[in-house]
């Protein structure tokens, strides 16, 4: 089976099984940003980087409301920055220290 969703796929990507190109589509084709095509692992980040990467309200209202939403979706924890949700991060959810927090 081969990926002809985008050019860097079709010549690069051959799956032996539809379970080997289910998971290649998981990872590549779903959460896919329409303004700069970053991929991200889930759809609340998804959400996470539009708002905060996109959004010219969102840098308006994070200058005085706390709007930095925490990077796990069942929780609704924002913080007023981006610094405060990292140490939110790390001592709520138990992300290691060294996560890429730039993931959104």
């Amino acid at each position: 089976i081969r990926c002809n969703l985008s050019p860097s796929c079709s010549s690069l990507n051959f799956f032996q099984s539809l379970v080997e190109y289910e998971d290649h589509y998981e990872l590549v084709h779903v959460n896919v940003c329409a303004s700069c095509n970053r991929v991200l692992p889930t759809a609340h980040l998804l959400h996470l980087h539009l708002q905060e990467f996109h959004d010219s309200f969102f840098k308006v209202l994070a200058e005085t409301q706390v709007a930095f939403e925490c990077f796990v979706d069942e929780c609704k924890k924002k913080s007023k920055t981006s610094n405060a949700r990292i140490r939110h991060l790390i001592k709520t959810h138990g992300y290691p220290q060294d996560f890429d927090f730039r993931i959104v």
